[in-house]
């Protein structure tokens, strides 16, 4: 395969496309009504998951430009993951929102992408304050039931094993 050369609105169309795909496949598994996704590979049993993270590791897209979009997202995917263990699909969702709201900030011209950037450095100390305002500790056996209940979709005896 030769190598093709993607540059300015092009480029920026082409990994808008693949942020766009990998988050579109992932965010269908958001919250207790999410829907689950089948995952084929080759010689492996077909795998049904409502796990964010993992279908976004399993996204791999024929287009190398969209794909290394999709790598972005996966990044945000995979990190959460594996420091919050949860949120994988939650964090896909906001990172594609920054992404293409700082591309049409960049594109409609209000700021630089070193402006843009710190701009968004300013506000991560204010958005984690308002997580933590917002958060709910989860302490007694019958919160950690309901929880893992809604994790396993509304299975109440898996919520129950757990």
């Amino acid at each position: 395969m030769s190598d093709l050369i993607y540059f300015d609105a092009e480029a920026q169309s082409l990994l808008k496309s693949g942020v766009k795909k990998l988050c579109d496949a992932v965010s269908i598994t958001m919250g207790p009504r999410g829907k689950l996704v089948l995952i084929e590979k080759n010689n492996e049993p077909p795998h049904l998951t409502k796990d964010g993270a993992t279908v976004a590791k399993n996204i791999v897209l024929n287009n190398r430009v969209e794909d290394l979009g999709a790598k972005l997202l996966k990044q945000a995917s995979e990190n959460t993951a594996t420091v919050a263990g949860d949120g994988s699909t939650t964090s896909t969702v906001l990172a594609k929102e920054l992404y293409f709201r700082s591309s049409q900030a960049l594109q409609t011209g209000i700021g630089s992408p070193s402006e843009i950037t710190s701009y968004l450095n300013k506000k991560v100390s204010s958005i984690i304050k308002i997580l933590n305002d917002k958060s709910k500790k989860v302490s007694s056996n019958e919160e950690i039931k309901q929880v893992a209940t809604i994790s396993a979709n509304g299975d109440e005896y898996i919520g129950e094993l757990i």
